[in-house]
């Protein structure tokens, strides 16, 4: 068996990094203090938080440079609320945030930390990926890296589901977060390995219920179903399942696209927006346009040979299916609940 260091550092951010950093004054705008001109800038440990660094090959680690369960819980818990909260745009909020997060993860890893601590951050942290994916999809691709960020989700979901598994007991939010597992994979074709996975008492969960219904609708086709059960999910699986809204709606276009396919006839734009559950006909007339579907006059006009699929259309914002749910501010939202076994 390995032996993992136990982290000593007290604070958010090492002593050593700290000094180093303001020396060479790489300190964030949000590490600074008020009032303090660069040329002349100091630094408060109340405020610097450690950044994210690749381990270098061969280096060891120094316990002094690891913050412990209890340090890590305070910091994620700073960033989700006084970060967060913080009248900058979102995007370079979370610019920060999910770099210190990720130092975070990083030093839970380096401590082989699995405790309850570790699920309350873990928690926390995938809530915050989920939400910002939806938040933050409207941004350019210079302030915000989707791909990047997906990647962070998956994997950070993956580790707090594998410390549920580790514990073998039931988490008061767990039902929830395998909900969200399922709506991120509800498009990869071996999505109900996922399912046979799960633990009899959570299938039973009305949460794991819906995402499983959701998946059938799918596999079947019935995409007009798939988004009037989506407009039921919570609102944490609405954002789990926000990646995959375009996906799906350019496949239900294309089944429609065959099935009402004519000459003479055309198909209500209102309907056709009422149900792929689009925020207004005017989103729907320009998703049709992206796949080469004639839209004129509040109709749309289907032609079989016509059709083209594109990644090019920007995601909508999607407020009917997941913004309207949002009944609380974000850092609340990011932060309900602490890990608890029931």
């Amino acid at each position: 068996m390995p032996n993992f260091l136990q982290g000593l550092c007290m604070e958010m951010c090492p002593q050593r990094e700290r000094n180093l950093r303001e020396k060479q004054r790489r300190l964030h705008p949000f590490e600074r203090v008020q009032n303090v001109k660069h040329s002349d800038v100091k630094q408060s440990v109340d405020i610097v938080v450690k950044e994210y660094g690749r381990p270098a090959a061969g280096k060891q680690l120094d316990a002094r440079d690891l913050r412990p369960a209890p340090v890590l819980v305070k910091t994620i818990n700073y960033l989700l609320t006084d970060v967060l909260n913080k009248p900058s745009p979102w995007y370079y909020k979370c610019e920060f945030i999910s770099d210190r997060i990720r130092s975070i993860r990083q030093d839970l890893t380096a401590q082989n930390i699995q405790n309850f601590e570790a699920v309350d951050i873990l928690e926390k942290a995938t809530r915050y990926y989920l939400v910002m994916a939806v938040k933050l999809s409207q941004e350019p691709l210079e302030n915000y890296d989707p791909v990047l960020h997906f990647s962070h989700t998956k994997e950070c979901l993956k580790k707090l589901l594998d410390l549920y598994r580790l514990h073998n007991k039931s988490f008061r939010n767990q039902a929830s977060f395998q909900a969200c597992d399922l709506m991120l994979n509800i498009l990869i074709p071996n999505v109900y390995h996922h399912i046979l996975k799960l633990d009899n008492h959570l299938r039973k969960c009305k949460e794991i219920q819906l995402a499983i219904h959701l998946i059938k609708l799918n596999l079947n086709g019935n995409f007009i179903g798939v988004f009037r059960a989506a407009s039921k999910l919570p609102y944490l699986e609405s954002c789990a399942l926000f990646c995959n809204i375009q996906p799906i709606r350019c496949q239900g276009l294309s089944i429609m696209n065959t099935a009402f396919s004519s000459k003479n006839l055309s198909y209500p734009l209102p309907l056709l927006a009422e149900n792929f559950y689009f925020d207004s006909c005017e989103l729907a007339a320009e998703f049709c346009i992206a796949h080469n579907i004639l839209v004129k006059d509040g109709k749309v006009f289907f032609n079989k040979g016509q059709f083209i699929e594109t990644n090019q259309h920007k995601s909508c914002v999607c407020h009917k299916l997941i913004g309207s749910k949002m009944k609380t501010e974000i850092s609340d939202m990011v932060l309900y609940h602490n890990a608890s076994s029931d």
